[in-house]
């Protein structure tokens, strides 16, 4: 005799055959850990896809099967790689579509999976973001460039950048290097981290003059990172133009990508002989002593920029002239200077020859020269000053120009410049600017070295030189120096706004505020007021500036900004933003940032990754009053996870609060203490007085670092005698012509104890036992249709002979020594006799639907275990353990005689059942399967529920 047991993915029985492992290979999208189902509505024209690759001869054939019953006809797949159709449902409810693929020389070889379509007849805005996360991923998916080197996302403009956010889109959705291998993204995350890889550089790294060695020093409480590998190298992406906006964007995808152990488990291969047979972990170790060393590390006599502008240059108000000025280190008390000057005028011409400009430096000298280019039809001019050097000191300086050979000279900019001592670090602080070692910081840029640094340090525990924090920490205070709240461009109150403000928050956590320190809450106060600014300063459209907010409520964990739920008008907003072509386009006029990299932040921003939303215990209650000795069942089915990629794992209970929680000081309750699962069973005694017990309730989740929630219920309790339990050992079952034994002495009676002081020891017990075993309503009838004692006077257990097939219910009524009574529910407790019982479980096939969903096609042999035929027999599986969903339940046996065994139909090749599950290997285990079953006998109509699982 065997049985089948599914559970977490293991398949256990005797008896199993299975085909053998088939080569071709099929993955379909939606799957996954995140929407392994599609959500759509009744008439709504769905896109579905998958891929398919392991074919021998390399050519494949497909089809596609609906769960209304149509189907595509086998054709050849013209792109292995895509394999798409569209599918309408018109009916609500659970729906699917199946994707097959064959060899095509050798249909024997063929693989398939299914999509579950969740079809919807009322809309909802979850269906609308699951929608348009799907259609993104997909446009993502079709806009890879694969290659030899791996997969790139927009090669020709800012591959890096765009590259990067590609990944994070997917690796929010839970596509990443720790999906299942039929994850149809899992390869596209691989690649294109390959390309990454193989796009990097090695950088030496020397002394810096502010924070020391960027690796850290060893031993010192005050620089080691703890995890330095010192070699005196770091590394890169991009070019040195962009370094500062490319590699923290790429570490950030890099450690997004898995957890710790895997990156430490997970070699590199790359033609980069520097990064070829590193772990993971340490790649991200050496981009991180890349990024402390191309921090900014100013002086306060190091990198500075200077730049102001004037109208009414000349002979028409129109003329308009700006100054830029930069600032660097050249010696121990001198500084260089550079000047760059430019004037336009598009009303009027101009002799070049005669445009000159001048410098007065403020140290009593002053430089005269041409510009390095001037069109004369528009008056646009522009020129690189001479190199100065100074000496400590504060100086005023004057940029002027002219355009009559020096004979009238009009006012560009006056500025006031300080030159301090070289290596006196500059009080502002530094952070980052385009490339390594600016010499100035702006907080554009800073935030995505910050964005790379806060990934890598809460995912893979690596951290940076904490100078480099000390130095930032310092910028961050200075560039929110004004009244706003708002964190400026490169100083207080410099081109503040709402994205600059978002990214302020993120780096503010980096650095060690929390969100109740006065400078988050004043950055929140400038982003609630500049919340609805529209253009390139605004939020809504500009998704570098909505991108940089994401981040940084999501790294402060704030769902909430002054009322505004943002998320969900984020979710809005994305939701109807999105084009016919799956993507999305930067609205920003100024510096909008590239699709493909604008639908990866769309797609990341649609994702609750990145300091992920916990989940939410719901403890139920409140519970009674009950009776002391009261079981009282602790419901906590109402609790959910509001980050749809995560599952609650664990449910903890503690009966009560006031002796404290157990799971504080004990990896598992004590007697009496609490319980685990989504339910718990508690009874408190009798204190001679009533009580009121505070329960707590806590789950956790499956997300890396977990997260927990707890929430708390009352249970009052009524002091004094209480009724007594009737408890069976139903449902029971036999064949005809059998005697069953009924057994109720597991009933008991709270008050039953005599212990001395106990003041719910009443000394009680039960004194009568009473059993109806016809169902009409009569106990302990003399013409036994209710049972005789197995032991004569003892009504405790009864038993009766059934000489025909019946199904009827069963009461016991039981009665205390204080006249309380308590019996089982007859709905519960039901008497099956029948002819057929299932005697054996098998599977035809399984299918993968996602990673954690299967689908099995169930046989299952029933015998005729009577004396007589059945006919019209048919059964119905009512139940299976919980880790299951029943979704085809019925089978047709047709007439049995005595002695025959009819197996359930199968099909493994068209990979249909009669009986049909659905396995969920996050759910574990319980309860068992049960069937009804309807058959003729002997002129008679019989349905006998709850038959057991096998036959007794």
């Amino acid at each position: 005799m065997k049985k089948i047991f599914l559970f977490f993915g293991l398949i256990a029985t005797l008896c199993l055959t299975t085909n053998a492992m088939a080569a071709v290979m099929v993955r379909v999208q939606p799957s996954g850990a995140t929407i392994p189902s599609a959500y759509t509505l009744v008439g709504e024209e769905r896109t579905l896809f998958g891929n398919a690759e392991g074919a021998v001869s390399g050519t494949y054939q497909y089809m596609w099967d609906f769960s209304d019953g149509t189907s595509t006809a086998w054709a050849a797949v013209a792109d292995p790689r895509y394999i798409s159709t569209t599918k309408t449902f018109g009916s609500s409810g659970l729906n699917w579509a199946r994707l097959s693929v064959r060899d095509a020389a050798d249909s024997t070889d063929m693989d398939s999976a299914v999509i579950e379509m969740q079809t919807l007849s009322v809309d909802t805005l979850n269906r609308q973001k699951n929608s348009a996360v799907d259609r993104g991923l997909r446009a993502l998916y079709l806009a890879e460039e694969p290659g030899a080197n791996g997969s790139v996302w927009a090669s020709s403009n800012y591959p890096v950048a765009t590259t990067s956010m590609a990944l994070i889109a997917f690796e929010n959705h839970k596509h990443n290097l720790e999906a299942d291998d039929d994850d149809i993204y899992k390869k596209s995350v691989q690649e294109g981290l390959r390309w990454l890889f193989n796009d990097a550089y090695e950088v030496e790294l020397s002394e810096q003059s502010c924070i020391g060695d960027p690796e850290g020093v060893p031993g010192d409480p005050e620089s080691d990172d703890l995890d330095t590998d010192n070699d005196g190298y770091g590394i890169a992406f991009g070019s040195s133009w962009t370094e500062g906006y490319e590699v923290g964007l790429a570490l950030l995808a890099i450690a997004n990508s898995c957890s710790e152990e895997v990156a430490r488990t997970t070699t590199v291969s790359s033609f980069n002989a520097f990064v070829n047979g590193m772990n993971m972990h340490d790649v991200a170790i050496d981009l991180k002593d890349f990024l402390a060393f191309a921090q900014s590390d100013s002086s306060s006599s190091g990198y500075q920029e200077y730049s102001c502008s004037a109208s009414d240059l000349g002979p028409t108000a129109d003329d308009f002239g700006q100054f830029y000025g930069w600032s660097y280190d050249g010696g121990s008390t001198f500084l260089y200077q550079d000047y760059y000057v430019y004037t336009y005028n598009y009303n009027r011409t101009v002799d070049c020859s005669q445009v000159m400009y001048r410098i007065n430096w403020g140290d009593g000298t002053e430089d005269v020269f041409a510009p390095d280019y001037c069109d004369v039809n528009y008056f646009y001019a522009y020129g690189y000053g001479p190199e100065h050097t100074y000496a400590p000191g504060i100086y005023d300086t004057e940029v002027s120009y002219s355009d009559n050979g020096g004979e009238s000279w009009y006012t560009i900019c006056a500025a006031q410049i300080e030159i301090a001592d070289q290596g006196d670090c500059n009080p502002n602080g530094d952070g980052w600017r385009y490339s390594r070692n600016y010499g100035s910081s702006d907080n554009s840029v800073s935030q995505w070295p910050v964005l790379g640094l806060e990934e890598a340090e809460t995912r893979w525990n690596i951290h940076i030189n904490p100078k480099v924090k000390a130095r930032l920490r310092d910028w961050l205070a200075y560039t929110q120096g004004d009244t706003t709240g708002g964190f400026g461009y490169d100083y207080p109150g410099s081109w503040e706004n709402f994205g600059k403000t978002g990214a302020g928050l993120a780096m503010l956590k980096y650095t060690g505020y929390t969100p109740t320190d006065t400078n988050v809450q004043s950055a929140l106060t400038f982003l609630d007021n500049n919340w609805n600014v529209a253009g390139d300063d605004g939020n809504l459209g500009a998704y570098y500036h909505m991108y940089a907010f994401y981040k940084g409520m999501k790294y402060l964990n704030l769902s909430d900004l002054a009322g505004r739920d943002w998320e969900t008008l984020y979710t809005e907003y994305l939701v109807g933003d999105q084009n016919a072509n799956d993507r999305w386009y930067d609205h920003h006029t100024w510096l909008p940032i590239p699709d493909p990299m604008s639908t990866g932040a769309a797609l990341a921003m649609l994702a609750p990754a990145v300091g992920g939303l916990p989940p939410v215990a719901e403890a139920g209650g409140p519970y009674g009053p009950v009776n002391a000795g009261q079981d009282v069942m602790l419901d906590g089915s109402g609790s959910y996870h509001q980050d749809p990629a995560q599952n609650i794992v664990t449910y903890q209970w503690d009966f009560n609060a006031a002796d404290g929680l157990w799971w504080e000081s004990a990896g598992s309750p004590g007697a009496g203490e609490g319980a685990t699962g989504l339910t718990a069973n508690v009874n408190y005694p009798d204190t001679g007085a009533d009580e009121t017990y505070t329960v707590t309730l806590r789950v956790i989740d499956d997300s890396d670092p977990v997260q927990d929630d707890t929430d708390t219920a009352t249970v009052e309790v009524t002091s004094g005698n209480v009724p007594p339990v009737a408890q069976t050992d139903g449902p029971w079952a036999g064949l005809p012509g059998d005697t069953i034994v009924f057994d109720g002495s597991s009933s008991y009676d709270p008050n039953a104890c005599t212990d001395a002081g106990n003041p719910s020891c009443l000394g009680d017990s039960i004194v009568s036992f009473e059993w109806d075993l016809d169902g009409d309503g009569n106990y302990n009838e003399a013409n036994g249709d209710d049972g005789t004692p197995v032991t004569p006077g003892d009504y405790s257990v009864v038993q009766k002979l059934f000489p025909n097939p019946v199904s009827q219910s069963i009461t016991l009524r039981v009665t205390d020594s204080h006249g309380l009574t308590d019996q089982t529910s007859p709905q519960v407790n039901i008497v099956s006799i029948a002819l057929v019982y299932a005697q054996d479980y098998n599977y035809c096939f399984r299918e993968a639907i996602s990673r954690t969903l299967y689908r099995y096609g169930i046989v299952v042999d029933f015998s005729n275990l009577g004396t007589g035929v059945a006919e019209n027999v048919v059964v119905t599986l009512t139940q299976a353990p919980t880790n299951l969903t029943i979704l085809n339940d019925t089978a047709v046996l047709g007439s049995m005689a005595p002695g025959d065994v009819v197996t359930t139909a199968c099909d493994p090749g068209a990979m249909s059942a009669e009986i049909e599950v659905q396995l969920n290997r996050r759910i574990a285990p319980t309860g068992d399967w049960r069937w009804k079953a309807e058959f003729d006998f002997n002129g008679q109509h019989y349905i006998v529920d709850n038959l057991p699982a096998l036959a007794p």
